[in-house]
């Protein structure tokens, strides 16, 4: 054992001798899927290994017992080892075929059947009237999925199933389906363009549809029974009040398709999101709720158990087997075989027995987040909940202790690879699952009995709904009370440096539960002040940053536009992004909290994704100005808009409209020569503005152009309608594409080029020859992925400029995360700007 046996017996731990193997095979997964070139090589030099310890270990054996037993246990870490590399190397072939990987590098067109894998919302089916549009341009991120291919067309080859895909688009239902939406299971037909994935992700590669894939087979079997219970407790919820109804299928049975953004926000703040991933807890509630119902009824042992993995199986097939369900599972079926031979194994063994398990048949597991997580909690509960509560205990009651004990444990566990996922720390994590965690299992066993009887007795089902949403309830207000308290996420540094300081912290501090150490005490309170100080420090370096008045704020939203204007009369957006979080923090920095005016420059996500979202965070809009384009006219977008208080006006070449001090004028798109709306759409039928101070214009009245994703030659058609525009400010187009008119810019004679643009976007934006068109006009170019946010303000100054020179700040507005899609990159940033099909 590598353990020291002092720390084990300190931490609780009886059976660490599996620990080693678990680690190792993970680093090996790890490695054999990242760089699969390598993974044979591993395998040989661990089958190698093995046979050597082996060997020595017998003939070792007569002459010390000790390292006999030494070299067989590396003997057996050796054999997992390859047994996990050999496993890797086996399946890559199938799943990610060389013909498969060929055509996604040179985005060859595929033509494949294949399984559906994932849950589906709403916004994933094609409105059948909208003729393959993406309906709800307002989605956060674009609609996508998982499919696991039958066979395949790509590129002049072609092959057979195995390989998985994530696919950018939406699916197609048949007129006759009964489903609103297709299940886990389904049978798909689909054609889109390839592209390749990331180096050792689970997927072969991604797709972009050409048109919505069509189902053209519903699951079948188990699966579509499980598929129409979980939609039928879905759609029940959605009748419930409050933020409990969107919280209960999470809670139940893993489905967060009612989440709205603001509340799942409100669950990361108060770090309550677990509570609706599926995990060990809710399989260990329906094994139990099976075994103690079986003995009541008494029901032999050999029968129980059976039948309480064939429940289990069951309620896995219904919350689909993600990275949590999957690792839980596996414990919970060791447990019930080893029940059957009434051995007893610690819990530590077989949490490595079931990381062992999964790894060596999944290999790619070892790059999951979620399966991380779900492994670090259990091994926080396992190893430190008992000595913190025993540390805890000589200052409270033993029960409180243990209350405080397990969360904090949990989330010391899971906290340096939260980080990688969003550099912050949740300050009352531990208060808020002290809060609302014990109301989690009511909530969780109550919805899912409910979920059952919903098809055989639905007003029983119902009313055990309403029984289970109180707790829900309880949690969703515990969460939307808890991150509204100051302070509630604080920064920390992002990356692997950051992980790694927390991991630091973390191991102090199970050190000072062992044995407490002053030294070590001082050390830790030591940086914490430096800590906090370096919180307040940035929190007031950020105050003094921001120009006290401020006109534009090209907000740092990643790949897309979102750029306020400050008027006396209000504040203006032009175009929102696709990051709900980027944008809102942009708001939040910079005191927004209301919006006059938001202009919508056209339709794509990366400029309207996050406008539903923002509504449903409480910002209101008072006007909604957009192109008057025949594609606005239909935009659903606007309707929803229009819905929630906006009022619409349609814009377009020659209109005007002013807004406290600053007169906006339209430049495009142009309307029909009977005054209809334009035919134009997509980029070129971007809403062009500019916007001038007016006469009372008493500080930084500095005009400014905003160029929506307008193309070359629509440019042009600019300057023919418009003779000799200028502007201080441009706000470049299509976020610095190639396609540009270096005339108009020389036309402008801006100062300043704003370029809001996304790190590594995966298109090359900004390009060289449009920041060489800005340089050339004698424009700044000014990058959000270099400077953060860009806020340009001023000093007091007259019409039309007054200033010897602007005041121009760059800051952090938002911490970049990469949990918020497995597709931030390159294959993400695609699919948002393919929001039409072609």
């Amino acid at each position: 054992m590598l353990l020291p046996r002092l720390h084990a017996e300190r931490l609780g731990i009886r059976d660490a001798r599996l620990v080693p193997a678990a680690s190792a095979v993970w680093g090996v997964a790890w490695l054999s899927v990242t760089f699969p070139e390598i993974a044979w090589r591993i395998t040989a030099g661990a089958v190698l290994l093995a046979l050597c310890c082996l060997t020595a270990a017998l003939v070792w054996r007569s002459r010390s017992f000790s390292a006999s037993g030494v070299l067989a246990t590396l003997a057996v870490l050796a054999a997992a080892v390859a047994l996990v590399a050999v496993s890797a190397a086996v399946q890559l072939p199938v799943r990610a075929p060389e013909a498969l990987r060929a055509a996604a590098a040179e985005g060859a067109t595929l033509r494949a059947t294949g399984t559906l894998t994932t849950l589906v919302g709403d916004s994933a089916v094609g409105d059948r009237e909208q003729s393959g549009d993406w309906v709800g341009a307002q989605l956060e991120e674009a609609p996508h999925f998982e499919v696991l291919l039958d066979s395949f067309t790509a590129g002049g080859s072609s092959g057979g199933g195995g390989a998985a895909l994530v696919v950018f688009g939406q699916l197609s239902m048949p007129e006759d389906a009964e489903a609103r939406i297709p299940g886990i299971g389904s049978r798909v037909v689909l054609q889109g363009e390839l592209g390749p994935a990331e180096a050792g992700d689970s997927v072969a590669a991604v797709v972009f549809l050409d048109a919505p894939a069509e189902v053209v087979r519903s699951p079948g079997g188990l699966l579509e029974v499980t598929a129409g219970a979980r939609d039928a407790f879905v759609d029940a919820a959605r009748g419930l009040p409050g933020p409990g109804s969107q919280l209960l299928p999470g809670l139940s049975v893993g489905d967060t398709r009612l989440v709205t953004h603001e509340l799942d926000a409100q669950m990361k703040a108060a770090a309550l999101t677990h509570l609706t991933a599926v995990s060990g807890a809710n399989c260990a509630i329906v094994v139990a709720a099976v075994l103690v119902v079986g003995r009541l009824l008494g029901v032999r042992r050999g029968v129980r158990l059976a039948l309480a993995l064939v429940v289990l199986a069951a309620f896995v097939a219904l919350v689909t087997p993600e990275g949590s369900v999957v690792r839980a599972s596996v414990m919970a079926a060791v447990v019930l075989a080893l029940e059957t031979t009434s051995r007893r194994v610690s819990g530590l063994a077989l949490l490595s027995l079931a990381v062992l398990t999964v790894l060596v048949a999944d290999p790619w597991r070892s790059r999951e987040y979620g399966f991380a997580l779900s492994v670090l909690a259990t091994l926080g509960l396992l190893t430190l909940a008992t000595p913190m509560s025993d540390r805890l205990a000589r200052f409270m009651p033993r029960a409180l202790a243990m209350v405080l004990a397990v969360p904090t444990a949990a989330q010391l566990a899971c906290q340096p690879v939260l980080l990688l996922l969003a550099p912050q720390l949740p300050l009352y994590g531990v208060v808020a699952n002290v809060l609302a965690a014990p109301a989690a299992p009511a909530a969780t066993l109550i919805g899912l009995v409910g979920c059952l009887i919903l098809g055989l007795a639905p007003w029983l089902g119902h009313a055990l709904l309403w029984v289970a949403w109180v707790p829900a309830q309880w949690i969703g207000l515990v969460a939307g009370a808890v991150s509204s308290w100051p302070g509630a996420l604080l920064p920390w540094p992002g990356g692997l440096l950051g992980a790694f300081l927390c991991l630091v912290a973390v191991v102090v501090l199970v050190l000072l539960i062992q044995r407490w150490r002053a030294w070590l005490a001082l050390l830790l309170c030591v940086a914490l002040v430096a800590y906090l100080g370096t919180v307040v420090g940035q929190a007031v370096h950020l105050t003094r940053s921001i120009p006290g008045n401020w006109r534009y704020a090209a907000c740092d939203i990643g790949q897309g536009d979102a750029l306020l204007v400050r008027t006396e009369a209000g504040t203006a957006l032009i175009d929102t992004g696709a990051e709900p979080e980027a944008l809102l923090s942009c708001f939040e920095t910079l005191g927004v909290r209301e919006l006059a005016l938001l202009v919508l420059s056209h339709f794509d996500l990366d400029h309207t994704g996050a406008a539903m979202a923002m509504v449903e965070s409480g910002v209101t809009i008072a006007v909604l100005v957009v192109p008057d384009t025949s594609e606005a006219r239909e935009e659903p977008l606007v309707a929803a808009l229009s819905a929630s208080g906006a009022q619409v006006t349609y814009a377009a070449s020659g209109d005007s409209w002013t807004l406290g001090d600053l007169t906006w004028s339209a430049l495009w798109p142009k309307r029909g020569r009977s005054g209809e709306p334009s035919s134009g759409g997509g980029n070129d039928g971007s809403l062009v503005t500019l916007l001038e101070p007016t006469a009372s214009c008493a500080s930084v009245c500095l005009s400014l152009a905003a160029l929506g994703d307008l193309g070359e030659d629509a440019q042009r058609d600019v300057l023919r309608e418009h003779t000799h525009p200028r502007a201080d400010i441009v706000k470049m187009a299509h976020h610095g594409s190639r396609d540009q008119s270096a005339q108009l810019y020389q036309e402008l004679g801006s100062s300043i080029g704003l370029v809001s643009v996304g790190a590594d976007n995966g298109y090359g934006h900004p390009t060289d020859a449009a920041l060489g068109m800005l340089t050339a006009a004698g424009t700044q170019p000014l990058r959000t992925d270099e400077l953060g946010t860009i806020v340009v303000g001023g000093t007091v100054g007259t019409r039309g400029g007054g200033l010897d020179e602007p005041v121009i700040a760059g800051i952090e507005t938002v911490a970049r995360t990469r949990g918020r899609s497995r597709w931030r990159g390159g294959a993400w940033s695609r699919a948002q700007t393919r929001r039409r099909y072609h």
